[in-house]
């Protein structure tokens, strides 16, 4: 409820420097911004969400039991992947370099 309050005192100091026509100027231009953005938000989002779905739905593996797939590089997938990656095999040996 604060912020509201502050909010328009600041639009009212705004208003109060401010010449009477340019104030509405300022008012017609942002209620036309708002009155684009925001169908072209509601539009792009609904767009966005869909093409997230769809490219989802292409990293889906039928039968595999979790994020690895069938190659094994997740958390499940048909060859047992681990969360390293490795497909069910053992990493190679670490390697000291001397």
């Amino acid at each position: 409820m604060m912020v509201f309050k502050s909010a328009l005192r600041k639009v009212a100091r705004f208003l109060k420097s401010h010449d009477g026509p340019a104030a509405v100027e300022y008012a017609v231009c942002l209620s036309l911004i708002v009155a684009v953005a925001l169908p072209s938000i509601g539009i792009l989002g609904g767009k966005v969400s869909q093409q997230f779905e769809s490219v989802s739905a292409q990293f889906d593996v039928p039968g595999g039991g979790g994020t690895g797939g069938d190659t094994g590089g997740g958390t499940g997938g048909d060859t047992g992947g681990d969360a390293g990656g490795h497909g069910g095999r053992r990493p190679p040996p670490a390697r000291s370099f001397r």
